[in-house]
């Protein structure tokens, strides 16, 4: 199913429109995935994905192993987020970071966990997340407020309600990553927008 838009609705809107559009026609799927287009998948790991949510049916989203073109892993399993968390990630380059707050990044990106095994998480990184259909159904989709970043880690956040929501390294998929809120600062001022409103939200959490 293709889903044609004049404008840019959204991440979150946009997807919750397919799938309002999909589960009309065709019911509630047993699974869902959300991926960006800058992904490339090492053969078989979708399928090794599927199979092994199939046999664990009570995990409500998992997000694979991810890797950068040069073979780096990615650690985007994350703890909920943080004022600390954002100011350090976003606006301290890491050479002017003291020790202790390079300790609490890893920290905050549960580097104090082994990315090669299972794990849960409350905040999986919406680049390459795949969900139970009838979790997704239950919490309503998306938050349509988040335009663009923060909505995986409320989605997480709330799926993580009605079941584990793990770090899944059993595949492998590739991440060709742009980071553009790094970069553009129009795309830093709808990551803090977003921001403001997933505290306001959750509650403000400082570290």
């Amino acid at each position: 199913m293709t889903l044609v838009q004049q404008a840019n609705p959204g991440y979150g809107r946009a997807f919750n429109q397919l799938w309002q559009q999909w589960c009309a026609r065709h019911g509630v799927p047993p699974l869902v995935a959300v991926l960006n287009t800058d992904l490339s998948w090492a053969p078989g790991s979708l399928e090794s994905l599927l199979a092994w949510l199939e046999h664990h049916p009570d995990v409500t989203a998992a997000t694979p192993q991810l890797r950068l073109p040069d073979g780096q892993r990615q650690f985007l399993c994350k703890r909920n987020p943080t004022l600390l968390a954002l100011i350090s990630r976003r606006f301290i380059p890491r050479r002017l970071k003291p020790r202790r707050l390079r300790r609490y990044d890893r920290w905050f990106t549960m580097r104090d966990h082994s990315y090669d095994q299972v794990f849960r998480s409350t905040y999986l990184s919406g680049c390459c997340l795949l969900m139970r259909g009838s979790a997704v159904e239950r919490i309503g989709g998306f938050d349509p407020r988040f335009f663009l970043y923060f909505e995986d880690a409320d989605i997480t956040r709330r799926l993580a309600a009605h079941g584990p929501t793990v770090n899944l390294p059993i595949a492998t998929v590739w991440h060709h990553w742009g980071r553009g809120s790094y970069t553009n600062w129009r795309l830093t001022l709808v990551n803090l927008h977003s921001a403001w409103l997933y505290f306001r939200k959750w509650g403000l959490q400082w570290w």
